[in-house]
């Protein structure tokens, strides 16, 4: 059964590329490697940031209470914080970042 976060991240609209997943590693910065078993990197194949965050609460369910809080993604230096739908070029350097509190 899919984890509740990753059925939210799922969603019947698929674009051209679809299918097309690629294997992309994935650092994982601060607190979310203690959260995937001490892993500062992953591999994982994903098409998009919403397949990538679901595969990711799948394979490491520790992990599923910050995706669902929200995480930031570093794709080649630009930082998505809620555009699921965008594509993980291929070779890209993808850094995930706990979503900073401030006030």
């Amino acid at each position: 059964m899919m984890p509740k976060s990753a059925q939210r991240f799922s969603d019947k609209h698929h674009g051209p590329n679809e299918g097309l997943a690629l294997m992309v590693e994935v650092t994982l910065w601060g607190s979310l490697g203690a959260l995937a078993g001490g892993k500062s990197k992953v591999e994982i194949e994903a098409k998009d940031i919403r397949e990538l965050f679901r595969k990711l609460a799948e394979q490491y369910p520790g992990l599923e209470p910050l995706i669902e809080k929200g995480i930031a993604v570093a794709i080649d230096g630009t930082i998505y914080r809620d555009t699921w739908s965008k594509e993980l070029p291929q070779g890209a350097e993808i850094f995930l970042l706990p979503r900073l509190a401030g006030g």
